[in-house]
C-alpha cells in the first residue's frame, strides 16, 4: 500500500538527478565544515599547523588501514 510513495529527496532524485547531486555535494560540504570547525576546537587549538598536520595523518593512516580502497566511489564502466 505504502510502497508507491516516494519522500520528497527521492522524487527529487528521480526527476533531476543533477539538482540531486548538487543538493548532496552542499550537504557533504556544509557536514565537513561543520567536523573541521569542530576538528579546529579540540586537537591542538593553539597551534593551526600542529593541529592540520594531525588531521592529514589521521587521514591518510585512515586510508592506510582501508587498504586505500577508493574503488567504491570511482564511476562504475
Amino acid at each position: 500500500m505504502f510502497e508507491n510513495r516516494l519522500t520528497p529527496l527521492q522524487r527529487l532524485r528521480k526527476r533531476s538527478p543533477n539538482v540531486y547531486s548538487i543538493l548532496i555535494s552542499v550537504a557533504l560540504i556544509l557536514y565537513l565544515r561543520g567536523l573541521l570547525g569542530i576538528m579546529d576546537l579540540f586537537i591542538f587549538p593553539g597551534d593551526k599547523f600542529l593541529s592540520y598536520s594531525v588531521s592529514i595523518v589521521l587521514g591518510l593512516l585512515f586510508l592506510f588501514l582501508n587498504d586505500f580502497k577508493l574503488k567504491e566511489i570511482e564511476k562504475p564502466n
